[in-house]
């Protein structure tokens, strides 16, 4: 289940609350907390689902606005005791991926792979671009939904420079460098290799 919610001002949030009790949930309480006030959301925000599951429609317009919204069931038995905590925060761009690694070169591919950061409270995508160190050109343009890119296809005995970063509808994040190059023909190495996080 998420638990942040990246949104921008005026942008509705939809947020999903989902309980697994027995006897089923007979209704949901919702309530929202920033630093200044907690306030009970009322009745007609939210919507309770057949499923065990309540949804509530924020719009934040203000500072204030952004905060934590809590979500409780109620049954037969009682409240839940600890509610579903969820934050809000102003949408962002994603930070940059880290901890990137060459695992794999060959004389024509290679292999990248890092680490996602945090990502804005939106979707994000990675992106890495390969260009010859010595003419400067782009060889290469890779997009993923992770941050684990392989290119093939490169010219043997190249020097690379790489870029990669996280990107959002928000932005794109810091890129991170590494250098690496193709082998020869006819050598091949697997395994890491040093990286560089800036």
């Amino acid at each position: 289940m998420k638990k942040i919610y990246g949104v921008a001002r005026n942008e509705a949030a939809e947020i999903l609350c989902q309980v697994d009790a027995y006897p089923p949930p007979e209704s949901f309480k919702w309530s929202f907390n920033n630093t200044a006030e907690t306030i009970d959301m009322p009745q007609s925000g939210y919507r309770v689902h057949a499923e065990q599951a309540s949804s509530l429609t924020y719009t934040p317009v203000k500072e204030l606005d952004y905060g934590t919204i809590m979500c409780w069931a109620d049954n037969v038995v009682g409240q839940q005791k600890e509610p579903c905590v969820f934050h809000l925060i102003a949408a962002g761009k994603p930070e940059m991926p880290y901890n990137c690694s060459l695992v794999n070169q060959t004389s024509e591919s290679l292999e990248v792979d890092c680490a996602e950061g945090f990502d804005g409270g939106q979707r994000q995508w990675f992106v890495m671009e390969i260009y010859d160190l010595q003419s400067h050109a782009l060889l290469a343009n890779v997009s993923s939904k992770l941050p684990i890119f392989t290119v093939n296809g490169l010219d043997a005995g190249l020097l690379l420079k790489i870029v990669i970063y996280a990107t959002n509808m928000r932005g794109r994040s810091e890129p991170i460098l590494l250098q690496a190059y193709t082998l020869k023909a006819a050598e091949k190495q697997t395994g890491k290799s040093d990286r560089s996080d800036g």
